[in-house]
């Protein structure tokens, strides 16, 4: 269990420096199109509506005989946390316990949610490419899209265990630690298609329907299930404790990750084509459409489904009470190290879902309020599970975009809540022509200027190549 836990962390951290894109889940990161303007996707089309809403291949609606690829699509590290790197060495990277005055002690708490929280998301777009058909036979896309992320949640006894230490006659509470993350792979099919029967005097210009089939891949897997860990101390650093804890994991055999319960040495093969874990089947269903007074809206439901970890699938539980009286005592050390080793046994298979999200848009483009024109959006998400990349608390952004002269560059601005509760401002440059679409943007471009108190860093850039005929 152990192993299995350490690998996945230092996984988070490899991948936080490598290629960052696609959409998953309410909070998972999104192309550059869409980060710059706060991860509002109103003005998403073709290959940057993936993962959004599958309506939006057909936007604008009258686009036909174009085909789209988008290659290259890179971005930095996204990680979302209560606390910034300086911070934690101050409070955490110490030998010995801070000791804090009363003004300091309420100020760190202040800092603090009330389960401090760290969130990861890391994904690439390996491939995508669309072609818009026209109204008539709709549009089509497919894409594979790797998407590797995370969230550990912390107790905040846990964190006053860290700094204080095992102060004397106190109880510290730590069955709200958490911690989730996994390895997907997804190839998608992708279909829109303006639906018919509107009647002349409706209120609808047009309607756009969408549907998107993938079937998931799995790498890895790792979640927390449940912990009820609670440790009280006494006099002479005296400690006692229950222990209670399960946790599932998965990986794939060329991961090269061996249980203590295996014999014979895995296979450590890495590569872009590993053999899977687990599978299963996903859905996004869309709606788009425009008003008479020329508001746009979109509504999808976003990885409807669930992926079934079945290979190198194993169970790890700790159960049992602890005391220790002297931790200069080798037995006990031994004893308490005894503890924790890893007591995984192998398991047939079990389910997890899909990051489930619902998505709302809506957006209206003006040409007379400046030079070109500016589109203005509002977006509401709202995800059903705590899934890596998701969370039931709701994610609201609103962005704009300006196009202004051919030559000049498009501007994106936006602002939306992250995760952990705080306000991120977007902001986002690129260039449109009939060849190409390319972006370069930030979700939070303060952490970009490092004026960022707290670490959200998001660099976005694509190329989306139109070739019409």
């Amino acid at each position: 269990m152990k192993k299995s836990v350490v690998f996945l962390v230092a996984l988070s951290i490899f991948l936080s420096f490598g290629v960052s894109f696609a959409q998953y889940g309410s909070f998972g990161i999104s192309n550059a199109h869409n980060a710059g303007m706060g991860g509002a996707y109103a003005g998403s089309f073709s290959t940057a509506s993936l993962g959004i809403n599958p309506a939006y291949l057909l936007f604008p609606v009258d686009t036909s005989g174009a085909l789209y690829l988008q290659f290259p699509s890179f971005s930095g590290r996204f990680i979302e946390a209560v606390m910034s790197p300086d911070d934690f060495n101050k409070y955490f990277g110490r030998k010995e316990p801070l000791e804090l005055s009363d003004k300091q002690r309420d100020d760190f708490f202040a800092a603090f949610i009330d389960n401090p929280q760290i969130n990861y998301n890391v994904a690439s777009t390996l491939f995508a490419i669309a072609w818009a058909s026209g109204k008539s036979l709709g549009a089509f896309a497919f894409a594979i899209s790797d998407n590797f992320g995370g969230r550990i949640v912390l107790p905040r006894d846990l964190i006053d265990f860290a700094i204080y230490g095992n102060k004397e006659n106190s109880v510290y509470d730590f069955k709200d630690l958490s911690f989730k993350s996994s390895w997907l792979r997804s190839y998608s099919l992708s279909y829109a298609r303006a639906l018919r029967g509107l009647r002349k005097n409706s209120f609808l210009k047009y309607l756009v329907g969408g549907l998107s089939v993938k079937y998931y891949s799995g790498f890895a897997y790792v979640n927390l299930e449940s912990s009820d860990i609670s440790l009280s101390t006494g006099e002479y650093n005296k400690i006692d404790g229950t222990i209670n804890y399960q946790i599932k994991t998965a990986f794939s055999p060329d991961l090269g990750v061996k249980y203590d319960f295996e014999k014979e040495e895995p296979n450590d093969n890495p590569g872009l084509f590993m053999s899977p874990c687990g599978g299963g089947i996903g859905f996004d269903i869309g709606f788009a459409g425009e008003l008479k007074n020329g508001v746009k809206f979109g509504l999808a439901f976003t990885d409807l489904g669930s992926i079934n970890w079945s290979t190198k699938v194993a169970e790890h539980i700790g159960q049992g009470d602890v005391s220790v009286t002297d931790l200069t005592d080798k037995k006990q050390r031994n004893d308490l190290e005894n503890f924790f080793q890893d007591s995984s046994y192998s398991i047939g298979s079990f389910n997890a879902p899909l990051p489930t999200a619902m998505r709302l848009s809506v957006s209206k483009e003006f040409k007379s309020l400046l030079p070109g024109s500016l589109l203005l959006a509002l977006e509401y998400d709202q995800g059903f599970n705590d899934e890596p990349g998701n969370s039931k608390s709701p994610r609201i952004a609103v962005g704009a975009r300006w196009k202004t002269f051919p030559y000049l560059p498009v501007v994106y601005v936006g602002a939306s809540n992250d995760v952990v509760g705080s306000l991120r401002v977007a902001f986002g440059l690129g260039f449109s022509t009939s060849s190409f679409d390319f972006a370069v943007s930030s979700r939070d471009i303060l952490s970009v200027v490092g004026a960022s108190s707290k670490p959200y860093f998001s660099a976005s850039a694509n190329f989306i190549w139109k070739i019409k005929y």
